[in-house]
């Protein structure tokens, strides 16, 4: 396949505006990011329909239509984010957009649009039954069907997540994607590149050479050399017109090929593995062949994620990249939640500047339930547990954004973000922001598992909050007069701008996608819908839904208890000389220098297996415990958040 297949090249378009959207993960707060795209793909297909004039109700409003064009050509996540970025391809490439624009009476029953069922149905309905099943989800996490070969992956059944990714991606109706492809919006690229990130166990090895000269010549010697591993991933996906690209540089986004479609699904329910909580993903040369990894470490290390397979300087090699490759896969979060630069590198290498202009004609939008704040507090505070502190540290220390730092003053591109916002009222004409917006914001964004009710509210929340982005920040600067007219904004008529503007500090703006409902709207209602909500009240966890599976819940940490201590009590009893460890000697020493006589040994012959017993006894209260000290951890959080 030659190489042009794959690299992209946009001509600039003066009437084109190149959108970018990074999604940062949340765990159960991705239910805040889908009703973001929701509300967004909503408004794109309204504006492509007005534009085409196929929209009888705003026929009145034909005239004041923007004629310009907004293109989505590169979506990019990590946990939730990720599996948000291959929903939502996938929603789009389905064509069945109907948008959830309105809060249902029932919430848990299907509406047919794979953001809101993934999101905030999960698994409260029975999809095959066709029946709801009350707090099914919740439910589902104390479950022990994935304990039944005596392993533990993770702490809570997480085998739902598996299930919702294969309900998203379900092969049906004998679709193939080159159709698709062609009915695709004009808003959705027909090359769109979607990047999930990764954190990969077993790292791959970066080797850097410190060869001199004289090792160089005669005998050979071993080459000083220093390796480094990598253990940041990512997939790449390309739609490629709907064409299959070079499997060297990228991987295929077709859902409706059986091997293609398990790959994405896996990839998707990889990038939200979180640590510990939920289990992960194993990875081999099936999933990823080595030519693959090679020139996505080289984007990796470069940055260049718009090149197919840029080039390293000579010091760097990838020698010693393994053949073979096999790897437990979890959380990208871990160590990139914000890919953000990596989708910029794309979107930048697709469309670049016109010419001399220094209005941008592309820019990357970041999705983040949780957005990272500065804290002073954080930087002066006492150590009083260092271990706690260090794994924050390691965590802080892996996501770092040094490169990204240096370009924060970069104008050639427009960047801005979307992150949970709710204001109420304190007084007349006076709002402030609520302090803790989201219902899934709760123990780390896990508390949306507990609650569809919280997941509602917070689907809507983000299509309210994305109504205000894109009617209002989502804007660039606009004064005829003085010259200063984006380029997307050349063609606008006065009525148009009468209609869309923004008018803050004397100063005038244009939206990048308007908001037709806009056109219906008074300024009165306008003003108004700033700070309305579908769901003005944020919900109250009803702990008797806890109390009620504390049973469930102590039957899982004692399964889990008993499994973990059988391994250890397993791996104790090897013998290192039978089973061919390589220190035999040591453990003959250890053998022969005893500290115990013959007595302490008869003792322990009978004392072993009586302490074994008491321990197998004692899992019971310990579980108890561990299960009280979680209920309580739980509604704790709750209360910090008021939403107990």
């Amino acid at each position: 396949m030659d190489e042009s297949d794959n690299k992209i090249i946009t001509e600039p378009q003066s009437d084109t505006f190149h959108l970018g959207l990074t999604m940062a993960g949340a765990v159960s707060a991705g239910c805040y990011t889908a009703g973001v795209l929701d509300y967004l793909f909503e408004i794109l297909d309204l504006w492509e329909k007005a534009k085409k004039k196929e929209l009888p109700e705003f026929e009145a409003y034909y005239d004041v239509v923007p004629k310009h064009n907004v293109i989505i050509d590169v979506m990019g996540g990590a946990s939730a984010g990720g599996m948000c970025s291959t929903m939502a391809a996938m929603h789009i490439l389905n064509g069945q957009r109907l948008a959830v624009n309105k809060v249902p009476v029932n919430p848990s029953i299907p509406t047919g649009n794979i953001l809101y069922d993934s999101w905030v149905i999960m698994e409260d309905y029975d999809f095959e039954k066709k029946s709801k099943i009350p707090n099914k989800t919740f439910k589902g996490l104390w479950e022990l069907n994935d304990l039944k070969n005596n392993t533990v992956k993770s702490f809570l059944n997480s085998s739902f997540i598996e299930r919702l990714a294969k309900r998203a991606f379900e092969n049906s109706n004998g679709l193939k994607i080159s159709e698709q492809v062609k009915k695709l919006p004009d808003y959705f690229s027909k090359n769109m590149q979607i990047l999930l990130s990764h954190c990969i166990i077993e790292g791959l090895p970066l080797r850097v050479d410190f060869e001199t000269k004289i090792a160089q010549t005669g005998r050979k010697s071993i080459i000083p050399n220093h390796t480094t591993y990598e253990h940041y991933m990512v997939s790449h996906y390309h739609l490629n017109n709907g064409k299959k690209p070079d499997d060297n540089c990228y991987l295929d986004f077709n859902p409706y090929d059986q091997i293609k479609n398990k790959s994405i699904i896996n990839a998707t329910i990889a990038t939200g593995s979180f640590p510990f909580g939920l289990n992960f993903k194993e990875f081999s040369n099936s999933d990823f062949n080595v030519k693959y990894l090679e020139n996505v470490f080289k984007r990796i290390i470069t940055g260049d994620f718009g090149n197919p397979s840029p080039t390293l300087q000579k010091n760097v090699k990838l020698k010693s990249f393994p053949k073979k490759v096999s790897s437990v896969t979890v959380d990208g979060g871990s160590i990139n939640n914000e890919p953000y630069r990596e989708v910029m590198s794309i979107l930048r290498s697709q469309s670049p500047t016109h010419g001399e202009s220094s209005m941008p004609n592309h820019g990357m939008v970041m999705i983040d339930p949780f957005p990272n704040r500065a804290n002073e507090k954080d930087v002066v505070d006492e150590v009083d547990d260092l271990l706690k502190k260090m794994v924050s540290t390691l965590l802080n220390q892996s996501r770092v954004k040094r490169r990204e730092m240096l370009e924060t003053d970069d104008d050639s591109y427009f960047r801005s973000i979307i992150f949970p916002r709710k204001w109420k009222s304190v007084g007349v004409g006076k709002v402030k922001p609520e302090t803790n917006p989201l219902d899934c914001g709760s123990l780390g964004g896990f508390s949306g598992l507990f609650d569809i009710n919280f997941r509602v509210h917070d689907f809507f929340l983000g299509r309210n909050n994305a109504r205000n982005f894109f009617r209002y920040w989502f804007s660039m600067p606009y004064d005829k007069d003085s010259g200063i007219v984006h380029p997307i904004h050349q063609g606008w008529t006065v009525n148009m701008v009468s209609e869309f503007k923004i008018e803050k500090d004397g100063k005038c703006y244009l939206p990048i996608i308007p908001d037709l409902y806009l056109l219906k709207e008074d300024q009165e209602e306008r003003i108004a819908k700033w700070s309305a909500y579908d769901i003005p009240k944020n919900n109250i966890f009803n702990p008797k839904l806890l109390f009620d599976e504390r049973p469930r819940i102590r039957e899982r940490v004692f399964k889990i208890l008993n499994l973990v201590s059988q391994k250890s009590s397993s791996s104790s009893k090897k013998n290192p000389q039978k089973n061919g460890a390589p220190t035999p000697k040591t453990f003959a020493l250890m053998d022969k220098n005893s500290d115990q006589g013959f007595i302490s040994k008869s003792v322990s012959f009978i004392i072993n297996p009586l302490f074994n017993f008491g321990l197998f006894i004692a899992k019971r209260p310990l579980s108890k415990k561990i299960t009280n000290f979680i209920i309580y951890k739980i509604l704790s959080d709750m209360e910090k958040t008021g939403k107990l």
